[in-house]
């Protein structure tokens, strides 16, 4: 059927924070919440906490010290999260994000959401961290919302970005200060990109306003014996294997057809332009 084919997009190319903050409607010290609630979701340790019960002979001091030290606004996650909210959220999400972040820059509406008589920013680090596990449990949806975006950004801005590739960092280490400690090199050493793609599959796909026009109208009937909703790792095993057992199968996919030569191998930009809303819903 008719396939919508959206060009990749870039991490380069997501908007300065400035313009999210116009976008979203946020001001500055509702971007200082923000960014102090995603430092709480992935703290800086102590070095003696985190090599506590792990082999460390492996590890140098240096890359231990980066992962102890570095949090998600090192990393620039304020500036995703700002884009991905004025991108994704509708305007009466947005309007309840703000109620909720000035709220938390006052004593009493602190108290209302969190019991703590002061504003966010005047917490201390454990009770901005229970804080924040209590937003996941809370019976407020808004904040159960918020909580999810926030973990979701710091997770993927702190484990899967590459400062360097993204052009906002130059140095070693592949530009993330937590992978050396990880282990992990960033970019994948047992395959890489092949330099066409003139090998792979790429399937036909008929155009659905092309029918109609065949059929006389703007309405198309269509027969099939089955019909799988999701081309994803369920779906697309289903529907192939009917198929292979001469069913005829009609698969519906809400996402953009991508494309093998639209991956690239930074790992953030692929979890981007991969999942529903950038990355941001979780199922």
């Amino acid at each position: 059927m008719m396939v919508e084919v959206v060009p990749p997009i870039s991490m380069r190319t997501l908007p300065t924070l400035d313009e999210a903050m116009a976008k979203a409607r946020l001001t500055k010290a509702h971007v200082e919440i923000l960014r102090s609630m995603l430092d709480t979701m992935l703290p800086q340790v102590k070095i003696d906490a985190l090599i506590e019960g792990i082999d460390v002979t492996q590890v140098s001091q240096a890359d231990l010290e980066s992962f102890a030290s570095s949090r998600p606004s090192d990393m620039g996650a304020i500036d995703v999260l700002t884009a991905l909210l004025s991108k994704h959220k509708p305007s009466a999400d947005q309007a309840n994000l703000r109620i909720l972040l000035w709220l938390f820059t006052t004593g009493p509406g602190t108290f209302l959401l969190t019991g703590h008589a002061k504003p966010f920013l005047q917490l201390t680090d454990e009770e901005r961290a229970s804080t924040m596990l209590a937003f996941g449990n809370s019976r407020i949806n808004d904040l159960r919302n918020l909580f999810r975006d926030l973990k979701n950004v710091a997770a993927l801005s702190c484990l899967a970005r590459n400062l360097k590739l993204d052009g906002l960092k130059a140095g070693e280490g592949g530009g993330n200060p937590f992978w050396k400690a990880m282990g992990y090199p960033g970019m994948p050493t047992e395959k890489t990109l092949p330099d066409s793609f003139e090998h792979v599959f790429v399937p036909d796909f008929l155009d659905i306003d092309v029918l109609a026009k065949e059929q006389g109208g703007s309405t198309v009937n269509l027969e099939y014996d089955v019909v799988v909703v999701g081309s994803g790792c369920g779906g697309g095993v289903v529907a192939g294997e009917l198929a292979k057992a001469g069913q005829r199968v009609l698969v519906i996919e809400k996402g953009a057809h991508r494309r093998q030569m639209d991956l690239t191998n930074n790992e953030m930009e692929s979890m981007f332009n991969s999942f529903e809303m950038n990355g941001l819903l979780q199922s």
